[in-house]
């Protein structure tokens, strides 16, 4: 029976041990600078892309490759929402929100928003509301 409870214990303890790490890890990886988004496109040859904050990075792989391989590096995507896709043969690059950015000569340019525009709310006052839900008076003629 003392045996037992022991192994209990030290089994409980390496498992603590184990999902304390298993936690920590996890919480260190995600503070640190790792891209965030990623993609590899196969065009006659590869072209590799990450994004680390609000700026692409990309590699073009030749077919067949060579020594070099430049790294290109794009100029910082504009908005406030996170990158969640690239293409950086294209030039492009999807945000949360739905905007759509493509990069040209002159820069970054908002093509559109995938999701198309916001949802508008109706503004209307609570008297309103009342009006619009209660029943009408006994005799009274309604236009519904």
């Amino acid at each position: 029976m003392h045996r037992a409870k022991v192994f209990f214990f030290v089994s409980a303890g390496l498992l603590c041990l184990a999902l304390a790490y298993h936690l920590g890890a996890q919480s260190a990886v995600a503070q640190s600078g790792v891209a965030s988004v990623g993609e590899i496109n196969w065009n006659s040859g590869a072209m590799f892309s990450a994004v680390q904050g609000r700026t692409i990075y990309a590699v073009g792989v030749p077919n067949p490759p060579d020594n070099g391989f430049p790294v290109q590096v794009f100029p910082p995507v504009p908005g406030t929402s996170p990158i969640i896709a690239v293409d950086a043969f294209s030039n492009g690059a999807l945000l949360e929100n739905g905007d759509v950015y493509i990069k040209g000569s002159g820069g970054w340019t908002l093509k559109g928003n995938l999701f198309g525009a916001p949802t508008p709310a109706l503004q209307q006052t609570w008297g309103a509301t009342k009006a619009r839900y209660r029943a009408p008076a006994a005799g009274a003629q309604t236009t519904r």
